[in-house]
């Protein structure tokens, strides 16, 4: 097994985890490597409405996953009212079920899912995991370890929960709105692409970061915050800050996400970027899902030969070769270079790598 795929990286990582949404990445990673599951999700209640809303997912669609019926919310339900783990070897015949046409008609067979539950005794929240296709996928094992992820979630939370109010405590009061000058701001910005652009990274990364800053003191409510801090981490990345870099895209993701579906044209480079800081690391399982939920969001947004979609299909179907499945990474490459060759021509670098890569396929 190699590091990537074992569970036991992914569990580590998450011990040491800074922020919440590394918490719930590093946690689905986990799941994914040890549970091979169809599809999957780590859950967490909103602090402000206690609603429970996806943090991660595999396979489910986190704006629509409590609303669209994929999930049997009966199951979701018994187990936050009883604070137990569930596991349902074939959930279409399992007696516990009171749904049983909601579950047949998501066609859900084998479950495992656990509470997340602070030390106070409160539910904060849940893994779960599934397959629609073969019974008996989980069973009192698969069960037990995730009752454990659950308990080392819970514990990191608190952890990042205690250092963040210390931190908080400790730290100047942020600016103010007001007090935040919208041209100077945007001047500021540009001077740090500029800056970018002439190959001092260093002092364009500075610059952004005081930029970013500044923008938090238009709050949760407004992208702008999202946005600089898509496009900070993105010169990390350029940059090889790496860790940073993820850091400061899962921040973007996460702020851009809350905002809702009329931001999805601003969410979808920053998980495109994070996707490709990932596939440069080999890490094939979190590249892979994230370039699919960046390329279902572009098809909503954009034209299908859009220039930005090439790098995206010809990695895509870098990883699916890698997987075995050469026929559906013929066909991303030849997207990639219909793409590319529409616009930069035939003898663009990009064309002639996607038709290096389909003659391998041969």
């Amino acid at each position: 097994m190699s590091s990537e795929a074992n569970p036991e990286v992914f569990l580590e990582k998450l011990q040491q985890a800074e922020t919440r949404r590394e918490v719930f990445e590093y946690a689905l990673d986990a799941m994914l490597a040890h549970l091979s599951p169809e599809r999957a999700l780590v859950a967490c209640r909103d602090k402000d409405t206690e609603e429970l809303t996806a943090q991660a997912t595999h396979g489910l669609d986190p704006q629509t996953v409590f609303l669209a019926g994929e999930i049997s919310t009966e199951m979701i339900k018994t187990v936050m009212r009883d604070k137990q783990p569930m596991l349902l070897v074939d959930a279409t015949r399992d007696p516990k079920m009171n749904d049983r046409t909601s579950v047949i008609l998501s066609g859900l067979r084998s479950i495992v899912c656990s509470p997340i539950l602070h030390a106070s005794g409160l539910v904060q929240g849940l893994v779960y995991a599934d397959n629609r296709i073969r019974a008996g996928a989980f069973g009192p094992p698969h069960e037990e370890w995730c009752t454990s992820l659950a308990s080392l979630i819970a514990q990191r939370l608190s952890q990042i929960e205690r250092a963040q109010a210390a931190e908080k405590a400790s730290r100047p009061q942020p600016v103010a709105l007001g007090q935040v000058d919208e041209s100077a701001w945007a001047a500021q910005r540009q001077k740090a692409f500029a800056l970018f652009r002439e190959g001092k990274h260093s002092e364009a990364i500075a610059e952004l970061k005081q930029v970013a800053a500044q923008a938090m003191a238009w709050g949760a409510k407004d992208p702008r915050p999202g946005r600089i801090l898509g496009e900070l981490a993105e010169m990390q990345r350029q940059g090889q800050a790496h860790a940073e870099a993820e850091r400061n895209f899962l921040q973007a993701i996460d702020h851009l996400e809350k905002l809702g579906t009329a931001y999805r044209n601003e969410l979808a480079p920053v998980i495109t970027n994070l996707a490709t800081l990932y596939f440069a690391q080999g890490n094939s399982i979190r590249s892979e899902g994230l370039y699919r939920r960046a390329l279902e969001i572009w098809q909503t947004q954009i034209t299908a030969d859009d220039k930005r979609l090439a790098p995206l299909f010809f990695n895509l179907a870098t990883l699916r070769r890698s997987a075995g499945a050469h026929e559906e990474a013929k066909k991303l490459f030849e997207r990639a270079l219909l793409i590319a060759e529409k616009n930069w021509g035939s003898d663009h670098a990009n064309s002639i790598r996607c038709r290096a890569a389909l003659a391998e396929m041969v």
